[in-house]
């Protein structure tokens, strides 16, 4: 067949071409049925990915929340730390100036002892008050006191001597006050203790 005859015969060159067309509409689902299965398997395919990226998210969202979490554990526990560490730095410093105070207090005993008769008593008197009001109302307590038990954690026994209706190993007389600030003890108290 040569050139002229396929442009004469066009049922010949059309009966080629359907071969082709019938081969295209092979590849292409021919039923409803066919069509409906093939959209299912591509939604079941998208389907499949779209939990596979949920989960992926989901796990990361569970790790994200496990970090953030530790970061807010380890956070509150700075700032607990560190108020810890700020109050612990002020009764440090507290107790520092309590104890070189401690000389004045008993500066301020001995001026009581040693100045009866003095007219100037009084406002020393007064001033001591104060003063010890003031450092009490702020943690200190004075330690050691005449008929307490005596206990060597906080008192140091100077002298042991026998009195008459005293009990044994009780506080008969306080040769100098001791003072605590809050829990820390600054000075023992120097007693005489009964035997």
């Amino acid at each position: 067949m040569t050139k002229e005859t396929s442009e004469k015969d066009p049922q010949k060159t059309s009966s080629s071409a359907e071969p082709q067309k019938e081969d295209d509409t092979k590849k292409e689902p021919q039923t409803l049925e066919e069509c409906l299965t093939a959209e299912n398997e591509s939604l079941i395919a998208e389907l499949e990915e779209v939990k596979q990226q949920l989960e992926q998210a989901e796990k990361e969202k569970t790790e994200l929340t496990d970090t953030l979490q530790r970061h807010q554990a380890e956070f509150d526990n700075f700032r607990r730390r560190t108020l810890k560490e700020k109050d612990d730095l002020r009764l440090t410093a507290a107790s520092n100036l309590l104890t070189d105070l401690l000389p004045v207090l008993d500066n301020f005993g001995r001026a009581l002892i040693h100045g009866k008769d003095d007219p100037v008593l009084e406002g020393v008197v007064m001033v001591q008050k104060q003063m010890l009001d003031i450092l009490i109302n702020n943690g200190l307590s004075i330690v050691g006191a005449e008929g307490e038990e005596f206990d060597p954690k906080i008192h140091d026994a100077i002298v042991q001597e026998e009195k008459e209706g005293a009990a044994t190993n009780t506080i008969i007389e306080v040769l100098q006050p001791g003072y605590m600030f809050h829990d820390k003890l600054l000075r023992p108290a120097m007693v005489k203790v009964a035997k």
